[in-house]
């Protein structure tokens, strides 16, 4: 059995580069930042941090989770598993050590349930005690000129008022999307 360790210090420039490669090739442009902003973002703002998955003898890289810190909640922005290992377990793994390692509730964007593949992920959050808000309508901001904007829905996990989960969305609209947004470029 593979042993899987958790970093949750900016990694190596090696780790790095796996992560940029995994960040564009499992996010959509207008999901995503250009990587140039997404470093700059997570080298200044203290807010985003990015915890990498990893084989703790082999070194081999697994996947990421990055994630800003607001105090009274956390927004999970990205969390990918590279393809040949999606389904091992990895991705869930990595949630719950996030979740105990937090203190604060947690907060994340999915896309809408309308097919097989949206309607599992929300199901694999479901599965580790996150709630889908399905009610409330959210639309992610572009993160650029270039991008567009998209029509999501967010999950929590721990206690949230359907005020506090309004509260938080206007809160990542401002500091993840509109603060950063002239930064950022799409890399196709």
């Amino acid at each position: 059995m593979v042993k899987i360790g958790f970093i949750s210090s900016l990694p190596d420039d090696e780790m790095m580069r796996e992560v940029q490669e995994l960040y564009l090739s499992a996010f959509p442009p207008d999901e995503r930042r250009d990587v140039g902003s997404f470093m700059h973002v997570l080298k200044t703002d203290d807010r985003l941090s990015i915890m990498t998955f990893a084989d703790l003898e082999s070194n081999r890289f697994y996947g990421f989770l990055s994630y800003w810190d607001f105090g009274g909640f956390s927004y999970i922005e990205h969390l990918a598993v590279i393809k040949t290992c999606r389904g091992l377990g990895i991705g869930s793994e990595a949630l719950r050590k996030f979740i105990n390692q937090v203190s604060s509730r947690i907060i994340l964007e999915v896309e809408p349930p309308a097919d097989y593949m949206t309607r599992r992920r929300v199901a694999f959050y479901e599965s580790l005690g996150f709630e889908l808000h399905d009610s409330f309508p959210y639309i992610q901001p572009p993160y650029s000129s270039r991008s567009e904007a998209v029509e999501l829905k967010l999950m929590t996990h721990g206690q949230f008022t359907l005020q506090q989960v309004a509260e938080a969305a206007d809160i990542i609209a401002e500091e993840v999307y509109r603060k950063y947004s002239l930064l950022s470029g799409v890399d196709k």
